[in-house]
């Protein structure tokens, strides 16, 4: 089963159409995201979420009137595993401006660099979202029913760096990308702000012996042995 927001049935009837052939469609209004499905993973239910954007008209209005940016922060603290999935053609640059290009009768320059639109995908990914892309709405749908019987098989392995129900802090409560990059193995903020100081970056942890962070505050074996499977995967 899955869920769509009304307003995306109703704006796009096409891809409504098209899911209701393949799976059980409910229409309802979603707080975040356009679509939302359940899955599983070794036994726990996780909340997957779906954001769509058509390329590259949608994409840059969000940019403009600051959808984007606010969307995506929530698709991360509302979902445990969010999507966004980009439908049409791929970004085009102005490789001369660094500008993205959008399409109004003939492609020219929008008013958005590429690195700001880098940027907010990358800091979307650093939080633990996922970007895809589809050429058009056959294989958006064709994507949709792929991620709902991937995550469906509740046989994945525990390498998947997933943790049901875990909440981390919103990324923008927290401004340094390695502070972020360490709470999100799972440590808690205390603990991640002692790495973020004694390990400014990912080469001096992974260099670390692990005597060195037992003597950290904070630090025990379990701990050790956590961040020693994360690195290690």
């Amino acid at each position: 089963m899955l869920m769509i927001d009304t307003n995306q049935a109703m704006m796009d009837s096409e891809l409504l159409r098209l899911l209701e052939s393949k799976t059980i469609v409910i229409q309802n209004a979603l707080d975040t995201g356009d679509l939302y499905f359940v899955g599983s993973v070794n036994g726990e239910q996780i909340n997957v979420g779906i954001e769509l954007k058509k390329s590259p008209s949608d994409l840059v209005s969000s940019l403009g009137d600051q959808r984007l940016i606010t969307q995506l922060p929530r698709m991360v603290n509302e979902y445990d595993v969010p999507y966004l999935i980009l439908t049409g053609e791929p970004d085009l640059i102005n490789f001369s401006t660094n500008k993205i290009q959008t399409r109004k009768g003939k492609w020219q320059d929008s008013s958005f660099h590429y690195n700001y639109l880098n940027a907010i995908l990358s800091r979307f990914e650093l939080s633990g979202g996922h970007i895809r892309h589809a050429r058009d709405t056959e294989h958006l749908v064709y994507l949709i029913i792929s991620l709902m019987q991937f995550w469906r098989k509740d046989a994945h392995s525990e390498k998947i760096f997933v943790k049901p129900n875990q909440r981390f802090m919103g990324w923008d409560t927290i401004d340094d990308p390695m502070l972020q990059v360490y709470e999100r193995m799972g440590i808690g903020l205390k603990r991640a702000e002692v790495l973020r100081k004694e390990y400014p970056n990912l080469i001096s942890l992974i260099q670390a012996d692990p005597k060195e962070l037992l003597k950290l505050d904070g630090f025990g074996k379990k701990t050790i042995d956590k961040l020693k499977k994360i690195i290690e995967g």
